[in-house]
């Protein structure tokens, strides 16, 4: 048995003022495989990676969110990164909440849509 997951990292800030990324932030999509025994471990294996260059998420709060056909990875200044899950190529960027930090992003469990909010101003 194994089931499908979501992570995602926090890349490594250079400069004096924190705006410089040492390491480009990614999304994974992993795979959790269940031991076949009890003395068995766990085993998680690495199925995909999602990048963009101009993909910055620098915050533990941030939530990505999947439908089984994309991953939509919020960003600290306001975007939504639409990722194809099969690809792992960068679908769409959407620009709803200009200059805030996007916590959360869903999808509709039955029609196409997808929910967010911010900080807000």
């Amino acid at each position: 048995m194994f089931c499908y997951f979501i992570t995602r990292g926090v890349e490594v800030l250079d400069a004096d003022d924190d705006t410089v990324p040492s390491k480009p932030n990614r999304c994974h999509l992993e795979k959790l495989i269940y031991p076949t025994s009890e003395h068995d471990p766990f085993k998680i294996e690495d199925i995909n990676s999602f990048q963009d260059d101009n993909y910055h998420s620098n915050s533990w709060l941030i939530k990505v969110t999947s439908n089984g056909r994309y991953i939509v990875a919020p960003t600290y200044d306001g975007k939504l990164f639409i990722f194809n899950l099969k690809t792992g190529k960068l679908t769409g960027m959407l620009h709803y909440h200009e200059g805030v930090e996007v916590r959360d992003v869903i999808f509709h469990p039955h029609k196409p849509l997808l929910f967010s909010c911010s900080d807000g101003k």
